[in-house]
């Protein structure tokens, strides 16, 4: 593969380079560089404590929506405390209508699922840990990714992607 992506490099370096040209032609502007960008430190240590929250949420068997929805929380508060945004613009930014069409595609799908899918998808993925089989699973959630979208193929998959033997997943 590595000739035919270094062609396909090589192409389209050669038509951006005829495009542009013009634009690559003309002489930089002498400006002053831009002042550097304060560091969020606030976002960035509520993402962390978020990631954090995702560890501890799978580590006890909580569901990891919990640890994003505080997180979100989080900036909710300090963005509506510092008079940065408004409860109405907090509500836009959630996209209701979207969450209504994902709410209604999981609903679909696992009434897809229900009804004959699952049968068919609990066959396909190979059993074990071993790199072919891994290989193997990654390749159809790609067929199935491809064939239906990434998003009913995650909510098709998931249940089958979980363990099938609780006991295997206790520590020992």
């Amino acid at each position: 593969m590595l000739l035919p992506w270094l062609t396909a490099v090589a192409v389209e370096y050669a038509v951006f380079r005829r495009f542009f040209a013009r634009d690559l032609a003309a002489p930089a502007d002498a400006t002053e560089p831009p002042e550097p960008v304060a560091l969020p430190l606030f976002a960035l240590v509520t993402v962390a404590a978020t990631l954090a929250g995702f560890a501890v949420a799978s580590a006890t068997g909580v569901d990891p929506a919990w640890a994003a929805a505080a997180g979100a929380a989080v900036l909710a508060v300090r963005a509506l405390a510092r008079r940065r945004t408004t409860p109405r613009a907090l509500v836009r930014a959630a996209s209701l209508p979207f969450l209504a069409f994902v709410l209604a595609l999981g609903v679909v799908v696992r009434a897809v699922v229900d009804n004959g899918l699952g049968t068919v998808l609990a066959h396909l993925p190979p059993d074990g840990t071993s790199l072919p089989a891994l290989l193997g699973a990654a390749a159809l959630a790609a067929v199935l990714a491809n064939l239906i979208n990434n998003l009913p193929a995650t909510l098709a998959l998931a249940p089958l992607a979980a363990p099938r033997d609780p006991a295997r997943c206790s520590p020992s």
